[in-house]
Protein backbone atom coordinates (compact mmCIF):
# COMPACT_ATOMS: atom_id res chain seq x y z
CA UNK A 1 0.00 0.00 0.00
CA UNK A 2 1.00 3.65 -0.24
CA UNK A 3 0.81 6.41 -2.80
CA UNK A 4 2.34 6.55 -6.26
CA UNK A 5 2.83 9.53 -8.57
CA UNK A 6 2.22 9.20 -12.30
CA UNK A 7 3.65 11.58 -14.88
CA UNK A 8 2.08 11.08 -18.30
CA UNK A 9 3.40 12.66 -21.49
CA UNK A 10 1.35 12.62 -24.70
CA UNK A 11 2.93 13.65 -28.00
CA UNK A 12 1.79 14.16 -31.56
CA UNK A 13 4.87 13.35 -33.66
CA UNK A 14 6.02 15.33 -36.65
CA UNK A 15 6.19 13.87 -40.11
CA UNK A 16 4.85 14.00 -43.64
CA UNK A 17 1.53 12.34 -42.78
CA UNK A 18 0.90 13.95 -39.38
CA UNK A 19 -1.52 16.82 -38.86
CA UNK A 20 -3.19 18.69 -36.00
CA UNK A 21 -5.63 16.64 -33.93
CA UNK A 22 -8.81 18.52 -32.99
CA UNK A 23 -11.25 17.93 -30.11
CA UNK A 24 -9.02 15.27 -28.60
CA UNK A 25 -9.94 13.38 -25.41
CA UNK A 26 -7.02 12.08 -23.33
CA UNK A 27 -8.06 9.57 -20.65
CA UNK A 28 -6.27 7.47 -18.04
CA UNK A 29 -8.76 5.23 -16.22
CA UNK A 30 -7.45 3.71 -13.00
CA UNK A 31 -8.35 0.12 -12.10
CA UNK A 32 -10.57 0.58 -9.01
CA UNK A 33 -9.49 -2.82 -7.65
CA UNK A 34 -5.88 -1.61 -7.48
CA UNK A 35 -5.78 2.21 -7.36
CA UNK A 36 -7.80 5.17 -6.12
CA UNK A 37 -7.19 8.64 -7.52
CA UNK A 38 -6.10 11.02 -4.75
CA UNK A 39 -8.63 13.88 -4.66
CA UNK A 40 -7.14 17.16 -5.81
CA UNK A 41 -3.90 15.57 -7.05
CA UNK A 42 -4.40 16.10 -10.79
CA UNK A 43 -2.06 18.89 -11.84
CA UNK A 44 -3.12 21.00 -14.79
CA UNK A 45 -0.96 19.92 -17.70
CA UNK A 46 1.96 21.76 -19.20
CA UNK A 47 2.12 21.90 -22.97
CA UNK A 48 4.50 22.84 -25.77
CA UNK A 49 4.27 23.07 -29.53
CA UNK A 50 1.05 25.05 -29.78
CA UNK A 51 -1.33 22.74 -27.86
CA UNK A 52 -4.40 24.86 -27.02
CA UNK A 53 -7.78 24.69 -25.32
CA UNK A 54 -6.93 22.20 -22.56
CA UNK A 55 -9.72 21.45 -20.06
CA UNK A 56 -9.49 19.12 -17.06
CA UNK A 57 -12.53 16.80 -17.10
CA UNK A 58 -11.24 14.32 -14.49
CA UNK A 59 -13.87 12.66 -12.33
CA UNK A 60 -14.06 9.68 -9.99
CA UNK A 61 -11.21 7.30 -10.75
CA UNK A 62 -10.50 8.66 -14.24
CA UNK A 63 -7.99 11.34 -15.18
CA UNK A 64 -9.07 13.05 -18.38
CA UNK A 65 -8.49 16.17 -20.43
CA UNK A 66 -10.15 17.63 -23.51
CA UNK A 67 -7.84 19.36 -25.96
CA UNK A 68 -9.12 21.74 -28.65
CA UNK A 69 -6.02 21.56 -30.88
CA UNK A 70 -2.96 19.30 -30.65
CA UNK A 71 -0.56 20.19 -33.48
CA UNK A 72 2.12 17.94 -34.92
CA UNK A 73 5.15 18.28 -32.66
CA UNK A 74 2.98 19.17 -29.67
CA UNK A 75 3.44 17.69 -26.20
CA UNK A 76 1.15 17.60 -23.16
CA UNK A 77 2.37 16.42 -19.74
CA UNK A 78 0.23 15.90 -16.65
CA UNK A 79 0.84 14.48 -13.17
CA UNK A 80 -1.44 12.85 -10.60
CA UNK A 81 -1.25 10.67 -7.50
CA UNK A 82 -3.05 7.45 -6.70
CA UNK A 83 -3.39 5.37 -3.56
CA UNK A 84 -2.34 1.74 -4.03
CA UNK A 85 -4.98 -0.63 -2.68
CA UNK A 86 -3.22 -3.99 -3.17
Amino acid sequence: NGTVTYRVTVTNPTGANVSTAYNLAITDALNPAELTLVAGSVEFPTSTGGVTGVFDTSTGNTVSFLVAAFPAGGTLTFTYRAEVLV
